[in-house]
Order: C-alpha cells, then sequence, then structure tokens
C-alpha cells in the first residue's frame, strides 16, 4: 500500500524510492514554470493580505509507468508517484478565487461519438493531456506553501510559492484548465455543441472531426485518419498531447 503521509512515507524501508519519486515531481513543476519563489516576513504577508494555503504530498502507485529494473524478468512493478495536492479549502473567495463551476462532459456524447464511429467505419483516436492543470493559468494571485521537504526559512523571512500554473486540489483549477482547452479548440476553428459544452466539432475543405474531453481524456472520430493525426498533433503544439488510434 502507498503511504497515507510524509511521515508514514519517511517510517517506510522504500523511504528512498518515495522520496525519488518527489524530486520527480518537482521536476515536473520547473519543467512547467508552474511557481515562482518568494520571500516575506508574516508582516508582510499580513499587510498584502496574501492568503497562503499549504498543500500535501498524495503518495501512489502509478499503474502506466513501469520500473526498469524488472522489465528483463518480462513483467513490471508499478513505480511509487508521488504529487502535490494543495488544499483547496482553504482558499477565500474574492482574495484568490473566484468562480469554480466548470462543464462536465455528458455521458451520452461520449457513446454516441463511439456509435457513429462504429456505424459509419470511421476511425477513432484516444487523447490524454499530460499535467492538465499546469497547462493553465490562473485567474487570481493564488500563494502557496511549499511541500513538506522544501519548505525554507531565512533572517525571518520564509518562503512561498507563487503559483504561475493551476495546481491540483484548487477549487478553481479544472475551471482554470477548462478555459485553456477552450482556447486551443477555439483557435483551431472548433465549436462547442450547444447542448454539451465539452463535445466539438470542427470542418473544413479537407474533412471534418468530433471530439469529446473528459478533465484530461478525449476522444476524437472524424472523416479519416489523417485528418484526425493533423488534430492532435494541433493540440499537441499548444498542450502536450499523447495519442493512438482505436
Amino acid at each position: 500500500e502507498a503511504p497515507t503521509s510524509t511521515a508514514d512515507a519517511r517510517r517506510r524501508a522504500d523511504w528512498p524510492e518515495w522520496q525519488a519519486a518527489q524530486d520527480r515531481h518537482m521536476d515536473k513543476l520547473h519543467k512547467y514554470q508552474v511557481y515562482s519563489e518568494h520571500w516575506f516576513t508574516a508582516e508582510e504577508i499580513e499587510e498584502m493580505g496574501i492568503n497562503v494555503i499549504k498543500g500535501r504530498w498524495v503518495y501512489t502507485f502509478k499503474a502506466n509507468e513501469f520500473d526498469d529494473r524488472v522489465e528483463e524478468a518480462g513483467g513490471g512493478a508499478p513505480l511509487p508517484n508521488a504529487r502535490i495536492a494543495a488544499k483547496g479549502f482553504m482558499q477565500k473567495r474574492g482574495i484568490d478565487f473566484g468562480a469554480i463551476w466548470s462543464p462536465t462532459m455528458e455521458t451520452g456524447s461520449w457513446r454516441a461519438l463511439e456509435a457513429l464511429a462504429v456505424k459509419h467505419g470511421y476511425p477513432t483516436m484516444q487523447g490524454d493531456v499530460s499535467a492538465a492543470f499546469y497547462q493553465s493559468v490562473p485567474e487570481f494571485l493564488q500563494y502557496m506553501e511549499p511541500a513538506t521537504g522544501y519548505q525554507e526559512r531565512e533572517d525571518g523571512r520564509r518562503l512561498v510559492w507563487r503559483l504561475e500554473k493551476s495546481m491540483p486540489g484548487l477549487r478553481d483549477a479544472s475551471l482554470n484548465w477548462s478555459k485553456k482547452f477552450r482556447s486551443v479548440l477555439k483557435e483551431m476553428q472548433f465549436a462547442p455543441c450547444p447542448l454539451d459544452p465539452c463535445l466539438y466539432y470542427k470542418q473544413d475543405m479537407l474533412g471534418w472531426a468530433a471530439l469529446v474531453i473528459h478533465v484530461d481524456d478525449i476522444m476524437l472520430t472524424g472523416s479519416d485518419l489523417p485528418y484526425l493525426h493533423e488534430v492532435c498533433q494541433g493540440i499537441n503544439r499548444s498542450v502536450p498531447l499523447s495519442f493512438k488510434e482505436g
């Protein structure tokens, strides 16, 4: 079983593996420039009216990542995975978040596209956006205490992260990502369905494509496979998208 807290992880014999997982996650945060570092005293934080929320490490086993050490034995062991989740319940409306509602896919939309593809023999593709929330920018100034193991204090000041990208756990993270992806599709001339804002359609002289998105999972169908590949590559130029046929 995965650790339930950082203290639990540190007591385990396999702590070095979980620590390595934390380091990999920090590398990802740096890659996507999720935060910038700032130093404040307690007085400065109070004077500026900053709401510094906390976060926590969440530990799991990543099912789709495998340990190379056992690959030669003909199998793979799920890798320990660690990520930081913000404690969104500490946010204050009007200070570091506003609206939080984001559209949710209608289950029937996914089924309808699958049925359409099967009936007419249209090709389909599956896509997954990597680190989706880290692709969107928050509308409010948001500050967060560094995760356990990365906190620093010096001369009466403490290190605080200003979030430049949305963080999982924030109350408005889903909305920010939804707006980001909608802007990407709008630039590609996709139009949303009036009955389902997570279903999009595009048609031009080269072909047509329809896609539905559920958080960071995408399903597409369209006139032909080369056109779908072009659509996926277009999305990938704005947000990191891995995709496969079928």
